[in-house]
């Protein structure tokens, strides 16, 4: 997964057991366990939605933080005298 330097954000752990949660449903699935279908349709129905919500997410903060981030520079920067 990603490791931002010695420790793993908190949308990353969530991504780390969103995974791991898959990975179940796959070995479910062939094993052709009886539990494997009702899995599936939790997992597509509330799962997957709250990953998609997740990135969404994490994307938005990210480019708000680079817009703040531009507009403090710009209004920090010194005025050009010619």
């Amino acid at each position: 997964m990603f490791i931002t330097g010695s420790w793993i954000a908190r949308w990353e752990g969530l991504l780390l057991g969103y995974c791991i949660a898959y990975t179940g449903y796959l070995v479910l699935a062939a094993k052709r366990h009886e539990g494997a279908e009702a899995f599936g349709h939790a997992m597509l129905g509330f799962v997957i939605p709250l990953i998609i919500a997740a990135l969404l997410r994490r994307a938005d903060t990210t480019a708000w933080r680079a817009y703040r981030r531009r507009s403090a520079m710009a209004q920090c920067a010194w005025p050009h005298t010619t």
